[in-house]
């Protein structure tokens, strides 16, 4: 994130979901270009696109979501990120360029 000028590292839903929903806003576009109706309900659609492209989504295999910050109750483990869908990403990173291609070939 860029934050007063300089470039830090943070992670979590509040600087995930705005940076996703920008995603979800350039596929919506591209849908209804092409049938002149939004996307709709996505989680359909998202495991859809991903079973039959999985380069849509690149595959996080390293790392966890253990809790890190001060004040974490000890007992917070957290996951671990293996291939294919897990706690930690789900599906994984978007793929943007895959995704928009795989909505222009439908």
């Amino acid at each position: 994130m860029i934050y007063s000028g300089g470039v830090e590292a943070v992670g979590g839903t509040s600087c995930a979901t705005p940076a996703f929903a920008a995603v979800v806003s350039l596929l919506n576009q591209a849908q209804i270009a092409k049938t002149q109706k939004p996307l709709g309900f996505l989680n359909p659609f998202l495991y859809q696109m991903w079973g039959s492209n999985p380069n849509t989504f690149n595959d996080i295999t390293v790392g966890d979501n253990k809790c890190t910050e001060s004040g974490c109750a000890a007992a917070c483990q957290g996951f671990y990120a293996y291939k294919g869908w897990d706690a930690v990403s789900g599906l994984g990173s978007p793929n943007v360029q895959n995704m928009l291609a795989y909505i222009n070939a439908q």
